[in-house]
């Protein structure tokens, strides 16, 4: 019997203490949590510190440059006024005649450089004169030197070249504005200067689309035919495909047309180009 007792004795003891463990594990694991939690606000609570002291040090700054704007030019003070106003004009001491004659003799010296100048080109434009009337005497013997001419440096022509984003943008404006030929031109340039640019395939495209919009079907054709040609891996090739099956079915030409277009649903089926190939099919009757 006493067995008993002590075993369940030691059954209930360790029983309390499994629930005294498990209790204090989990007053641990909820303390932890609060410290993560207490953690994370003090880094938040350090970083609007941080951000206030800097709008702070914003704030002084332009109070500073405020000031500086707003403060007052010194103004004269009552007793400098004062002074003023009780000084007396200093009497003038009677000139003797070496500064009489100083003052006389110092205007002259003290005139303008210009009359001096216009004097001396008098005197040149006469000498000059008498000079041709003397050598007009002379007869034909007197001959006149030639002048003496300075060769100007040649101005070096220094082209800067615009880049493949800046000609694309200038082309593609002025295709909107239906300044067809100028857009030709500037589409051209890009694919001459950055023939590997990510914009070649598109200004290839838009060339076309020049032509299309002026019902110039064939010189479409031609240029629409080049983007595959020339680029068959860029992302312009599908809609030139497409463009360039409706230039066929312009033309009077179905059989090319429906050639490019099933062409284009085979090889390219998830765009939107070959969706549109679909409905033009449709429309003919071709599918």
């Amino acid at each position: 019997m006493s067995n008993f007792k002590y075993l369940s004795f030691t059954i209930v003891l360790i029983l309390s203490l499994m629930i005294c463990g498990c209790a204090q594990n989990k007053k641990i694991s909820m303390m932890e949590e609060d410290l993560k939690k207490l953690e994370i606000q003090v880094k938040e609570l350090r970083r609007a510190n941080s951000e206030y002291n800097i709008r702070i040090e914003k704030l002084m700054t332009e109070i500073l440059l405020l000031e500086n704007e707003i403060s007052p030019s010194k103004s004269i003070s009552s007793d400098d006024t004062e002074e003023i106003l009780i000084t007396e004009p200093q009497k003038e001491e009677p000139e003797s005649t070496n500064q009489f004659m100083i003052r006389q003799i110092e205007p002259e010296k003290t005139k303008p450089a210009i009359e001096q100048i216009e004097v001396t080109e008098l005197i040149e434009n006469e000498t000059v004169s008498m000079e041709d009337t003397t050598s007009g005497n002379k007869g034909d013997t007197a001959q006149t030197k030639p002048e003496f001419q300075k060769e100007q440096p040649e101005e070096k022509q220094t082209t800067i070249l615009k880049s493949d984003t800046g000609l694309y943008n200038e082309g593609y404006e002025n295709y909107s504005q239906e300044n067809f030929d100028k857009a030709e031109s500037i589409f051209k340039e890009l694919i001459d200067n950055y023939p590997e640019s990510d914009y070649a395939d598109n200004a290839q495209y838009w060339i076309g689309e020049c032509y299309y919009d002026q019902k110039n079907y064939t010189k479409a054709i031609e240029e629409f035919s080049k983007v595959k040609e020339k680029f068959p891996y860029g992302n312009k090739v599908p809609d030139a495909l497409l463009k360039l099956g409706y230039c066929y079915f312009e033309i009077d030409d179905p059989t090319n047309g429906q050639k490019t277009l099933e062409y284009l649903i085979i090889n390219f089926p998830d765009t939107y180009a070959s969706e549109k190939a679909k409905e033009k099919l449709k429309s003919m009757g071709m599918r």
